[in-house]
């Protein structure tokens, strides 16, 4: 595995950590894990601009476990001040098993295409709970957020090539 991988990965997770563990607001913090998402890829891109980071599978693992690590962050914090009701909280508990279950099944085939059934919307959804109230405008937020994020899991894991680093 690439070293500069691998200080991506604990920066981000001390980062995730370090916000986990802040004094600062439930919603903030979420927030920040959330924005932390970027963190790895933007100090890796910093030194080498030409690489497209969606195209390495040894990031493509990293940052799935970061992500996941960053989740179940969130999800503590939610569950802990009780930010959503019990309901949507048991919904964004099955989303985050399904996509757990979902990155499993893709480094253990080695298929990152199957991505597009194991789409990621842990953070989109939690969010939509927290801040829209309206059922019409929820439903309709949710399927715009949906296909974008269905053509992002196509673009970013669908019919690539694979790069070396």
């Amino acid at each position: 595995m690439n070293k500069e991988f691998i200080q991506v990965f604990y920066i981000r997770l001390i980062v995730q950590l370090l916000i986990f563990y802040s004094n600062i607001n439930p919603i903030t913090k979420i927030i920040l894990i959330f924005i932390s998402d970027n963190v790895d890829s933007e100090v890796y891109r910093l030194k080498h601009k030409d690489v497209k980071l969606r195209l390495v599978e040894e990031y493509q693992t990293v940052d799935k476990i970061n992500d996941i690590i960053g989740y179940i962050l969130c999800h503590d914090i939610i569950y802990k001040n009780k930010l959503i009701s019990s309901d949507k909280f048991k919904l964004l508990t099955y989303l985050l098993i399904y996509r757990i279950i979902g990155c499993f099944i893709v480094y253990k085939t080695k298929n990152r295409a199957l991505f597009l059934l194991f789409v990621d919307l842990y953070k989109e959804v939690f969010l939509l709970f927290y801040f829209i109230k309206n059922k019409k405008l929820f439903d309709l937020l949710f399927i715009a957020v949906l296909f974008i994020k269905l053509y992002v899991e196509y673009s970013f894991h669908y019919n690539i090539k694979k790069y070396n680093v």
